[in-house]
């Protein structure tokens, strides 16, 4: 099915969820905190909004994008505009930030490396907040914030200490985090590829580099939009953010710039080992021709010998003696001889 096609000819704030279901049953974990304690609730079916006292925050996580009577649940409760709950449940919706005086929701795609098939997966996660709630969206059956709630349940960091904004910036700092992984990986698969190149090429070679160059053009099509997701972040001027998560925030911008420009890099040095390839490729057909060559010039020689002695005369020297033949081929075997040592002085071979 066409990507677009599920959503043709409906009215803006539709809520349709385009992609493939990927857990069986959504869920709902809203964890409320401050900077002494942390509680965890969790839901299925239908959400409940957990009490809180005055100055506790509250973090709201949705799993599983295809429950779309939850998220309307989800979006009634905590009023979130229509288009956005649009853009949440589109799969293939861009990177996006957007602003209000309410509060602030951005779009962000996480990147996971599978090792053995060697695939890039792409989850998208959803987030909006505002001074002391936060929802976020994901879609696939691995928690990519776990490591988030597990530092929260146990005390540790900072995100108990400050507000919603803090938390954002928890968010996309683990999605760089996998993001970084990713990168490792295919930088490991460049290397091996390249060895491979260097130690003996091989048609299937054309098929890896074509496979890397898809890779690299996934990567760069979603850190682009992050990073503008990111710097936009840190231009922001929204009240809601915390002037002391700022300084976090500018840490996060120079990361993406770093990931943006090893993307650049390693599509810098796939056309280096697309260029390494056509060149091994290139000398080992010459090498494979020099040798027909030698072959060709070697036997020449005795070609022409054996002509000459092979017509139909009557009378011919070495013909009537005994040991005609013999000499004959004797005389061959020191042309070929000689023309080989001949070609190895001159390092022909």
């Amino acid at each position: 099915m066409d990507k677009h096609k599920r959503k043709v000819g409906l009215p803006p704030g539709t809520i349709v969820y385009t992609g493939i279901q990927k857990v069986e049953t959504a869920s709902v974990v809203s964890i409320v905190y401050d900077a002494d304690t942390c509680e965890q609730f969790m839901s299925d079916q239908r959400f409940e909004l957990p009490a809180r006292k005055q100055g506790q925050n509250i973090w709201i996580d949705l799993k599983g994008l295809h429950n779309i009577d939850l998220i309307k649940q989800l979006g009634k409760q905590l009023d979130i505009h229509p288009l956005i709950l649009e853009d949440i449940t589109d799969i293939y919706a861009r990177p996006k930030w957007g602003e209000n005086e309410d509060g602030i929701f951005f779009l962000a795609k996480t990147l996971k490396w599978n090792a053995e098939t060697k695939r890039i997966a792409t989850e998208q996660i959803s987030v909006a907040f505002n001074q002391d709630t936060l929802i976020t969206f994901q879609e696939d059956p691995d928690d990519t914030l776990i490591a988030i709630r597990e530092r929260m349940t146990s005390g540790k960091g900072l995100i108990l200490k400050n507000k919603a904004d803090y938390l954002a910036y928890s968010i996309l700092d683990i999605l760089l985090d996998k993001l970084y992984v990713t990168l490792d990986s295919v930088e490991d698969q460049l290397e091996l590829l390249e060895s491979k190149i260097l130690e003996r090429p091989s048609p299937e070679n054309k098929e890896e580099i074509y496979y890397l160059k898809r890779l690299l053009l996934v990567l760069r099509k979603n850190i682009l939009p992050i990073r503008e997701v990111i710097q936009t972040f840190e231009r922001s001027q929204h009240p809601i953010i915390q002037p002391s998560t700022k300084l976090y925030i500018q840490d996060l911008s120079d990361h993406v710039v770093t990931l943006s420009e090893r993307v650049d890099t390693f599509r810098e040095i796939l056309f280096s080992i697309q260029e390494l390839y056509a060149s091994e490729m290139s000398i080992r057909m010459n090498q494979v021709i020099q040798w027909l060559t030698i072959i060709t010039a070697i036997f020449v020689p005795v070609t022409f010998v054996a002509g000459v002695w092979g017509m139909n005369f009557q009378f011919l020297p070495l013909t009537e003696p005994k040991y005609g033949f013999t000499i004959i081929i004797l005389v061959m075997l020191v042309m070929m001889v000689l023309l080989f040592i001949w070609f190895k002085r001159n390092k022909w071979m």
